[in-house]
């Protein structure tokens, strides 16, 4: 199973419950959205990650209602893949 420990928003007020927080995935989301190359060659691989971004989000969510451990080292891949 996956980490549950809860991690909440960036806010002033949970920084006294713990030292982890993270955003949601559309919270995080939309700083890459925000995002506007002026250049052709660096939209292209913006939109991809996007793309990408979101359909793996889209996975996550699959996984969510139906977990499967062959599933769950697949997205492990493909999350290192996506994010390094």
């Amino acid at each position: 199973m996956l980490n549950a420990s809860p991690l909440p928003n960036p806010n002033p007020q949970f920084k006294t419950i713990t030292d982890e927080q993270a955003l949601c995935w559309v919270h995080d989301g939309r700083h890459y959205k925000k995002l506007q190359p002026r250049v052709n060659l660096h939209r292209s691989p913006l939109d991809e990650f996007l793309d990408a971004y979101w359909q793996y989000y889209d996975k996550l969510l699959e996984y969510k209602q139906n977990p499967r451990p062959e599933v769950r080292t697949k997205l492990e891949k493909e999350f290192d893949e996506l994010f390094s």
